[in-house]
């Protein structure tokens, strides 16, 4: 099984159930196949894009960070509510960072970051303490 580089959950397809942080999968190769009447070692090699992403606190109550990675391209990050209204967009010429942003009321807030071809979508909860 495959972990998640977030919380070191297993993963579910490509998708982390803990955390919520799904995976792009760019190519899955199979070395070896164990079949019931052998005890062959199976193993699977994946090549993982590098658009990673963590979005924390979650849930909050005031302060989100984002932090990103891409394969040297810019990052778009763009904050909506669930009604698809966006509240916030940024582009950021480097490959790799961070942003600390505050949400405006209490809610959930869908955190969409958006590299060449690539979109990671992670859902953010903010509560009043």
């Amino acid at each position: 099984m495959q972990k998640c580089k977030n919380c070191s959950e297993e993963l579910v397809g490509n998708f982390c159930s803990n955390c919520g942080q799904s995976i792009k999968l760019d190519r899955v190769s199979v070395n070896s196949i164990a079949t019931p009447k052998d005890t062959l070692t199976s193993t699977l090699e994946t090549t993982q894009k590098a658009l990673w992403n963590v979005v924390y606190p979650n849930p909050t109550s005031d302060l989100v960070t984002i932090e990103w990675r891409s394969e040297n391209e810019d990052v778009e990050i763009r904050v909506s509510d669930l009604l698809g209204k966006e509240l916030y967009s940024y582009v950021h010429l480097k490959p790799t960072g961070s942003q600390s942003l505050s949400l405006p009321n209490d809610g959930i807030f869908l955190i969409t970051i958006v590299s060449g071809n690539q979109i990671n979508t992670s859902k953010i909860v903010k509560i009043s303490p």
